[in-house]
């Protein structure tokens, strides 16, 4: 089980081996988890899992609530690539697409915050980073 001192430890690492900032100095403590507000700009921290350590990144699209619900969802533990090959929904036309990305809003029903509307082709980038405008996703979700 992972405390408050190993967090701080784990989140100091981070920190040092990104070369990202702290926006907060505390840690604040969930049921499974601890949220480090550190990372780069427009980051919403990492979260630290209690049972192993293992440091989950968070993005900069949707408010921390979002981020930490899409964690809690078990969205944001696989590291890959989301291609949606088709769309097929007959009973609503889609909607106006200004980024020329309607891949995104093939899973809006499931939760329209969760997937942005700004994507990227850039390997490795965040899905929804404010540098991506009008770039359709190749990158991590």
């Amino acid at each position: 089980m992972v405390g408050l001192e190993d967090a701080r430890e784990i989140a100091d690492d981070y920190a040092q081996r990104t070369g990202s900032h702290w926006f907060e100095p505390d840690l604040v403590e969930h049921d499974a988890y601890w949220v480090a507000r550190v990372g780069f700009v427009g980051s919403m921290g990492v979260v630290i899992d209690k049972a192993d350590g293992r440091v989950t990144v968070l993005g900069s699209a949707y408010s921390l609530a979002d981020w930490l619900w899409g964690y809690e969802s078990g969205l944001l533990e696989v590291d890959g690539t989301l291609r949606v090959l088709a769309v097929h929904d007959e009973e609503e036309p889609q909607p106006a697409d200004p980024f020329g990305c309607m891949k995104c809003s093939a899973i809006s029903k499931t939760r329209a915050r969760v997937m942005p509307s700004r994507c990227s082709r850039a390997r490795g980038w965040s899905v929804g980073s404010s540098s991506t405008k009008g770039r359709c996703p190749t990158g991590r979700v």
